[in-house]
């Protein structure tokens, strides 16, 4: 019997393998070859590389809703805790890649968003919904008084979104988890009333 496969096994290989090597190193071709799928059926699924593109920003943007829906159920901690657990997840998903991925997100952002409209409003569709989200537990540490007050929860969730993209990128070239773990204890700290 043949390799079974569907729309959401390209869109994760994908992402996994753009994640590794940017969007200008893996083409149509990698992608399915290293499934073992015929070039022809790409197409039965995606209209151009850049439908693909979208459809799997917002893919990732599921993943990590998902995890922000986790994260939400933890009522152990408290809502900076829970916007701490989140970036700390992803922290550790690197470690574990041994530094060798990037936020998909941020590779399609530098490498793919400056030229192609669609897809730079498609990131930042997907990651107004995850601020959202923070939004809605920073507001929630600032109600405990817990959090600093001299910015709006909106400000500090994009503050924390960009610092983390920098550390990121910063993180791959280094090969070496300090530039997150920086970004978690210093940021947190700073923001904290405790």
């Amino acid at each position: 019997m043949g390799y079974k496969y569907n729309r959401k096994d390209i869109l994760k290989q994908g992402i996994d393998l753009m994640s590794q090597s940017g969007y200008h190193n893996i083409g149509v071709m990698e992608i399915l070859k290293s499934m073992g799928i015929p070039k022809g059926s790409f197409y039965n699924f995606f209209d151009s590389k850049e439908a693909f593109i979208i459809e799997a920003i917002e893919f990732y943007g599921s993943a990590n809703l998902k995890l922000i829906d986790r994260i939400e159920q933890m009522n152990e901690l408290n809502p900076l805790e829970k916007v701490k657990a989140y970036f700390n997840h992803l922290i550790q998903k690197n470690k574990a890649q041994q530094f060798k991925y990037s936020c998909f997100w941020g590779n399609m952002s530098t490498e793919v968003a400056g030229q192609n409209e669609k897809v730079s409003q498609a990131i930042q569709n997907q990651m107004s919904i995850i601020k959202e989200r923070f939004v809605q537990w920073l507001t929630e540490a600032q109600e405990q008084n817990i959090l600093i007050e001299v910015y709006t929860p909106t400000d500090i969730a994009d503050f924390l979104y960009t610092n983390f993209h920098g550390a990121m990128v910063t993180m791959k070239y280094q090969q070496s988890a300090k530039p997150l773990e920086d970004f978690l204890a210093i940021n947190f700290r700073l923001l904290s009333k405790n």
